[in-house]
């Protein structure tokens, strides 16, 4: 586990204000306050705050030592909190990059299942605010829950051709989600040549399946 310390370090790293780091988590700020205080927080509050900062790419290191991990080429994040570090950063590339997203393979309600109905929310109402984006989503034929139709347009796979372990590339990044029963698993590939032949095929798809919602 970390100390307080380390987590003072580790928003410095981010560049995250305890507000911040407090929402992301679903904490208080205080309690984070009192926690880089050197006051004792509950177990569960440690390790919400170690798996959030984990799943950010921070490594701890003894003698209240933090870094930054070496940018891989493959990016793995796990379960609800890596779930929305993978939804923070969709935003953040987007609103730094703009350009086409393309998702494919999607129920979404994982995505309400993993961010819950509030968290969902914030992430629309800041995705919204962007112009600089084109977004594209398949989902299976006879599926009618649209989450994100304000600023994404739809089209249907046949039941055929589809699975809920969901592809989705934005920016320089190609994401694989799988969802599984209790946990869901997210592996982000850096690599724009990747992320350029997914939307490739994607629009080749795209073209002929039936229009949804646009």
């Amino acid at each position: 586990m970390i100390n307080g310390k380390q987590c003072r370090a580790a928003r410095a790293l981010m560049d995250i204000s305890q507000s911040e780091l407090a929402e992301r988590i679903d904490l208080t700020r205080l309690t984070i306050a009192n926690f880089e205080k050197g006051e004792k927080i509950s177990l569960n509050s440690m390790e919400s705050i170690t798996s959030f900062f984990d799943n950010n790419s921070i490594v701890f290191l003894p003698n209240d030592g933090v870094a930054a991990k070496p940018v891989d080429e493959v990016q793995k994040l796990y379960g609800r909190e890596g779930f929305a570090a993978f939804m923070n950063d969709v935003y953040e590339t987007v609103k730094k990059h703009g350009g086409e997203i393309c998702v494919s393979n999607v129920d979404e309600k994982n995505w309400i299942e993993w961010m819950t109905k509030a968290g969902y929310k914030k992430h629309s109402e800041r995705m919204k605010e962007l112009k600089n984006f084109n977004f594209k989503i398949f989902i299976e034929e006879g599926d009618d829950f649209y989450i994100a139709d304000e600023f994404a347009e739809y089209r249907a796979v046949p039941s055929e051709f589809f699975c809920d372990q969901s592809f989705y590339a934005y920016g320089d990044k190609l994401a694989l989600i799988a969802f599984d029963i209790d946990t869901v698993r997210i592996n982000i590939i850096k690599n724009p040549k990747w992320a350029e032949s997914f939307r490739v095929l994607f629009n080749f798809a795209w073209q002929n399946a039936k229009v949804l919602r646009s």
